[in-house]
């Protein structure tokens, strides 16, 4: 991801997603989460 961590937390904890779309290369730089990763 281009975005900083911090940027990348807000905008997902401001969405509320039910669970997450992405690739297995970028799910280590994604901010911990308790939804699903698929």
């Amino acid at each position: 991801p281009a975005y900083p961590l911090e940027r990348l937390a807000y905008t997902l904890g401001d969405s509320a997603p039910v669970a997450l779309l992405s690739q297995q290369s970028v799910q280590p730089a994604l901010p911990v989460s308790d939804m699903p990763l698929i």
